[in-house]
């Protein structure tokens, strides 16, 4: 009994101090209106700072690209894929930090996801992909890529005869047609022109 009347009287005295309380912030009205603004600073502070790294990332990601720190632009691009698994250009600033940090078997995924995602017109990515299956030895892989990338829109083909990056392929028939390596005195008069309406028709 003495137990239960001393804890009535505690439940008493708070709701005592709760009444009080109600009482003093009903007198005070702009009481309230000055502790929900308070808040709403407090809230709004809070959500502008977490974008506003984020944008500070992306920048730094971008700048370190356009520097060539391939090395630490690759932790950034990991982390915005990782944070924005939609953001095109981070799967693409992905696969250039990873392609050229020599890690070419990763870099392909990554390029693949910027290609689906939209990042760039396809061939520039098509490109690099190429690039990446001659720097590991394939050359399958790496003419399919290349000639697929002719297909979607890769242009001024003449450029790539001396490629460094695709000198896998130098020695490959297919490739030498794909990029007008072919030595024309060779070939009858009937053959000259079917390749010439070839080239025509890229």
């Amino acid at each position: 009994v003495f137990m239960k009347s001393k804890h009535n009287s505690y439940v008493r005295a708070g709701l005592h101090l709760l009444a009080s309380a109600l009482m003093v912030l009903l007198a005070t009205p702009g009481l309230l209106v000055k502790l929900a603004s308070a808040q709403a600073r407090v809230q709004t502070a809070q959500g502008e700072d977490e974008p506003q790294k984020t944008k500070d990332i992306f920048e730094l990601g971008i700048e370190l690209l356009d520097e060539g720190e391939w090395a630490k632009a690759l932790p950034i691009y990991q982390q915005l894929t990782r944070s924005h698994p939609f953001y095109a250009w981070g799967w693409l600033g992905l696969g250039w930090s990873l392609h050229y940090t020599g890690q070419y078997s990763k870099a392909i995924p990554a390029y693949q996801k910027a290609i689906e995602l939209g990042a760039e017109r396809p061939f520039r990515m098509m490109l690099e992909i190429a690039r990446c299956y001659a720097a590991l030895g394939k050359k399958a892989e790496a003419l399919a890529w290349f000639e697929k990338a002719m297909q979607n829109g890769l242009t001024n083909i003449s450029q790539f005869r001396n490629d460094k990056r695709l000198e896998l392929l130098k020695d490959e028939p297919r490739f030498r047609e794909l990029v007008a390596m072919v030595d024309t005195s060779k070939l009858t008069r009937a053959e000259g022109w079917r390749y010439d309406l070839r080239l025509l028709d890229r």
